[in-house]
């Protein structure tokens, strides 16, 4: 015979039941800073957290800003320019060299090319500089002459991040600042070139957020030299490539 249930009597739970009990209860502990108890709760803190991940990568991107990058100038283009000084013409070296910027910045944190130069140094000669004076484009002829179409003035340019500023910058000395005597006789760059076994190039570029950029390259004297005597043409030209240096 069966003996009748108590009802007002205590239920016995196993130690096991009891341990199950508490872990299903148990909060989950953030770094020990706060507890997080239910399921929603859990959800509302992964979403804050999402956020406040988002606001601080958009924080850090401003504080990095544009991020550009000049690259090396790999080919220099020599020319030259009949300038008029007073009541004496000369022809002097000009230059041509392809510029290239990349913007590795994120999206919306462009910046804008503001000047272009480059420093001329003939071995044993003092240096001098050349300005960006116009954005051309450059082709060679079936006579072999060189047909340079101006396409814009040297205008500051906008480099846009996660993309490339490209163009070809004709290079000129500014002739009315003649006290500095930012020029060169083209066949004094000859002669100098043929007396010297380098002539190095410094391009310097800067922008509207205040960067400054350098590259630097040398070519070998002779070579363009022979090849600016040699052409036979009325506006003598080469085009020689510029080895990347340290300077």
């Amino acid at each position: 015979m069966n003996s009748p249930v108590n009802p007002s009597a205590t239920p016995t739970i196993t130690p096991d039941q009891e341990s199950a009990s508490q872990k299903k209860k148990s909060p989950l502990n953030f770094l020990g800073i706060f507890e997080i108890e239910r399921r929603s709760d859990i959800l509302a803190f992964v979403a804050l957290l999402i956020s406040l991940s988002s606001i601080t990568a958009q924080g850090i991107n401003m504080i990095k800003g544009p991020q550009v990058e000049m690259q090396p100038i790999d080919q220099v283009l020599l020319t030259s320019e009949t300038y008029n000084f007073g009541s004496e013409e000369r022809e002097v070296l000009t230059l041509i060299g392809k510029m290239v910027y990349l913007n590795h910045g994120s999206p919306g944190y462009d910046d804008i090319l503001k000047t272009e130069s480059v420093e001329v140094t003939v071995s044993g000669q003092p240096p001098f500089t050349l300005h960006a004076q116009e954005y051309v484009k450059t082709s060679k002829q079936a006579d072999g002459s060189l047909k340079v179409e101006v396409e814009s003035d040297a205008i500051p340019a906008r480099i846009k991040s996660g993309d490339v500023l490209y163009h070809e910058t004709y290079f000129q000395p500014r002739v009315e600042d003649n006290s500095n005597k930012n020029y060169v006789a083209l066949n004094d760059f000859i002669r100098n070139g043929m007396a010297g076994e380098t002539v190095a190039f410094t391009f310097t570029a800067t922008t509207v957020k205040g960067e400054t950029f350098k590259q630097s390259c040398q070519l070998v004297a002779k070579r363009f030299a022979l090849h600016l005597i040699g052409s036979g043409l009325p506006r003598p030209w080469t085009t020689q490539d510029c080895v990347k240096s340290d300077k």
